[in-house]
């Protein structure tokens, strides 16, 4: 029984979890793109410009997809699915970034005002990305492609399901994961604000007597 406990680690789940998160993490399109970075420039860490500009091409680059495609009557499918698997991967990506936080990364914030302007537009991302999927989905909706935005955006900034989007089994499923990450990235955004305040962050500024 020693030798057993000298081989196993203190938590079976949260080794399996954290080997796995981070395997998957490690091939993220992000990550790549970072030490991509960081070996043109011979650092250790990226620079938090490298992540800020990853999510500022995604962000903007769907944002002129959503808005420069023809109808969904008028797509084809070919390209319907292809929008479907991009924004799908982003969704991924952005799970797995909450749960590399939540589970795995332990270094020290940065800047926990810029993590919080990141996570802030993650939220946007995953209204927009979902729009993408379920506005393009075969299935079709009635609203248009800004009113579903808006009512994506709605749901996920306020953690709660709409009502007014469709009720096939597809859309709750993915309405339900766009939930859950917001969730992750609610708990990521906690655990950002704590680190500020136990490393005195958010009183340096404080001129108060």
């Amino acid at each position: 029984m020693q030798k057993l406990a000298q081989v196993l680690p203190n938590s079976i789940y949260l080794a399996t979890l954290e080997a796995v998160i981070t395997r998957l993490s490690n091939a993220s399109m992000s990550n790549q793109w970072q030490r991509w970075i960081k070996r043109r420039l011979g650092v250790e860490r990226s620079p938090m410009w490298a992540a800020e500009v990853y999510q500022l091409g995604v962000l903007v680059s769907a944002l002129v997809l959503l808005a420069s495609l023809p109808s969904r009557e008028r797509v084809p499918g070919v390209l319907r699915s292809v929008i479907t698997v991009v924004a799908a991967y982003r969704l991924i990506e952005i799970m797995l970034f909450a749960l590399h936080w939540v589970f795995v990364d332990r270094r020290p914030v940065k800047d926990f005002r810029r993590s919080l302007l990141a996570f802030c537009l993650n939220l946007l991302e995953l209204a927009l990305f979902t729009t993408l999927i379920l506005f393009y989905h075969a299935g079709g909706y009635t609203s248009t492609r800004w009113r579903l935005l808006y009512e994506l955006s709605s749901s996920v900034f306020s953690q709660s399901l709409p009502t007014t989007v469709g009720d096939d089994s597809v859309t709750r499923i993915l309405l339900h994961v766009a939930i859950v990450e917001a969730w992750l990235l609610l708990l990521v955004v906690l655990a950002v604000v704590v680190s500020g305040i136990t490393r005195g962050e958010l009183g340096k500024n404080d001129t108060t007597a």
